[in-house]
């Protein structure tokens, strides 16, 4: 066999390669259990070497020349061996090698290596010496680990002088609790771990292997201790896991209910949103507290705004076993958006039965309405996220009673219709009709006392119109003129609308207490149709009256009780 099928390699001149291949066949032939094939090994290694250098090396004429004088000045005598390297027994030594006379190189080289070898035996004394307690910390560890596994050690590791070495000081070294550092030495010798390796061991390297045998028996007994004490903490899951099952076959409805309610709750909520946003990613759900009535509140966001935080409240009702979702993502966008528009904003809810969140527009006054509606309708036109929101509320500022105008009225008169829209399926114009009729018809219900001349001669005519509409409430009519003369501007309708407001028994009969209310701003033209002498607040905010030693106040209230009218007159 030639050194290249000892190294188990194709020929090559890479060190690198070499020296790997090395490694890896002395792992299989020990210097103690094979001393002939480590041998042969070891020879082929270092004819490797120097076929790898030679052949890197380009000589001239002369350089060989030079090269034959060298072969009989540099031919080394044991004196001229360092001291301190003292090579094992098994090893070959140099004159038992091969001397071949066309490679001076080789010869030069093994006293180079001798001299190598003794300066990795120094660095691993260094390092040994500088490192206390290397178990304690992991990058010393780490190190160790790394450096075992290298090349530098495996070249010394069946050194005679390193195996005594570790022999005599690895208990010393790695005392109780450096169990770590002795398995890195157990992988870095390759030793085998059934007994009978205690036999095929001689010498130092038996000694070694008992003191790295140790730690691997305490790894074997704390794995063991883990394995039980996992298969106890297995036994304890299953009987816990057993008195639970218990437990939930005798409270099933309980359990059950609840688990219904959360879970389920969280399912819906992803549903909602999906079919409430189409197009929309939203986070997972996380649930952040349990509120009263069944009710569970969840935060999420959406992928394409993470920095709005939605929050969500999940309701279950017991009756139909159903949810109700209200969230403000409607609002939160909105907001968003209008903000960048320029466009002031609010929230509040909209519907009756399931209200919802929603946004709130404010325009500034009626006379800029038309430049708000085309922002409005451009930004909707821009924005195609906010054509899946929930109705938007729109409705002006500064006024007393925002909440009637968006809702439509007070409970028994209403509006045509509340001021809630979809601004992505209208158009500019139609938009601004909606909104002047509607702050007409509020102005004239709600503050007519803050209208001006110019209001009354835009909008008399086409609220008198209106009010016919409401002759079916009982009511009086009352006339606007033009101040100081007698030309007639508009005439109003002031209902009185009345609505069950409680129920008295009698026995096994309940009759209907009705009551009878009209609107503050009807109040304001009954009133004045009457004589009193009326003072409106100097801030808009509501009017006072002086009738027959009579005082009283009104603004404060969208609705007025009629009967509390009777004594002003």
């Amino acid at each position: 066999m030639n050194i290249w099928e000892i190294l188990d390699i194709s020929p090559t001149t890479d060190r690198k390669t070499i020296k790997k291949a090395y490694a890896a066949q002395s792992k299989i032939f020990h210097p103690e259990e094979k001393p002939e094939e480590f041998e042969r090994l070891y020879q082929a290694y270092q004819e490797a070497l120097a076929y790898a250098k030679n052949a890197s090396l380009e000589h001239s004429e002369s350089a060989a020349e030079s090269l034959s004088q060298q072969k009989n000045s540099r031919q080394p005598e044991p004196s001229q061996q360092p001291d301190e390297l003292q090579l094992p027994r098994d090893f070959p030594q140099q004159e038992d090698l091969p001397q071949p006379e066309d490679s001076p190189e080789l010869l030069s080289y093994f006293a180079n290596n001798q001299k190598r070898q003794q300066k990795l035996l120094d660095t691993f004394q260094k390092h040994w010496e500088e490192t206390q307690s290397p178990y304690k910390n992991p990058q010393v560890l780490a190190w160790w680990r790394d450096y075992l596994s290298s090349e530098d050690f495996q070249d010394i590791r069946w050194d005679p002088r390193i195996v005594q070495f570790l022999t005599q000081n690895i208990d010393r070294k790695f005392y109780y609790g450096g169990d770590e550092m002795k398995l890195l030495f157990w992988d870095a010798y390759g030793f085998q771990e059934y007994e009978e390796a205690e036999r095929e061991y001689q010498g130092d390297l038996q000694k070694l292997w008992k003191c790295l045998y140790q730690a691997l028996e305490h790894q074997k007994k704390a794995l063991l201790a883990a394995q039980q004490q996992l298969l106890y903490e297995k036994k304890q899951r299953f009987y816990q896991k057993l008195l639970v099952a218990g437990i939930l076959f005798i409270c099933l409805l309980i359990p059950m209910d609840i688990l219904y309610k959360r879970e389920g709750g969280r399912q819906y909520l992803i549903q909602y949103m999906k079919k409430q946003y189409p197009g929309t990613e939203f986070s997972s759900p996380r649930k952040t507290e349990k509120l009263a009535s069944g009710k569970f509140r969840y935060t999420l966001h959406a992928f394409s705004h993470p920095e709005l935080l939605i929050t969500a409240d999940v309701t279950y009702l017991e009756n139909d076993r159903s949810y109700q979702v209200s969230e403000d993502y409607s609002p939160l966008l909105l907001e968003y958006y209008a903000d960048q528009y320029g466009l002031a904003c609010g929230k509040t809810e909209y519907g009756s039965y399931q209200r919802k969140q929603c946004g709130i527009l404010y325009y500034p006054d009626m006379e800029k309405a038309g430049a708000f509606c085309e922002t409005v309708s451009r930004m909707f036109r821009e924005q195609e996220e906010l054509n899946h929101l929930t109705p938007v509320g729109i409705c002006g500022e500064n006024l007393l009673f925002p909440h009637v105008l968006l809702q439509g009225g007070v409970y028994g008169f209403s509006f045509p219709e509340p001021q809630f829209y979809e601004p992505w399926t209208m158009d500019t114009d139609e938009l601004e009709t909606r909104l002047l009729e509607a702050r007409m018809i509020y102005m004239f219900q709600y503050e007519p006392w803050n209208l001006t001349l110019q209001q009354y001669e835009k909008w008399g005519p086409a609220y008198e119109k209106l009010c016919e509409q409401w002759q079916e409430y009982k009511g009086t009519w009352y006339t606007i003129r033009r101040d100081g003369t007698d030309e007639i501007l508009c005439q109003l309708y002031l209902p009185i609308y009345r609505y069950v407001n409680s129920y008295t028994r009698f026995g096994d009969y309940s009759l209907p207490n009705y009551i009878q209310e009209m609107t503050v701003g009807s109040a304001y033209y009954y009133l004045l149709g009457r004589g009193a002498k009326v003072t409106v607040n100097e801030d808009g905010s509501g009017f006072s009256v002086e009738f027959q030693g009579n005082t009283g106040h009104w603004g404060d209230e969208p609705a007025v009780t009629f009967h509390e009218l009777d004594s002003w007159y």
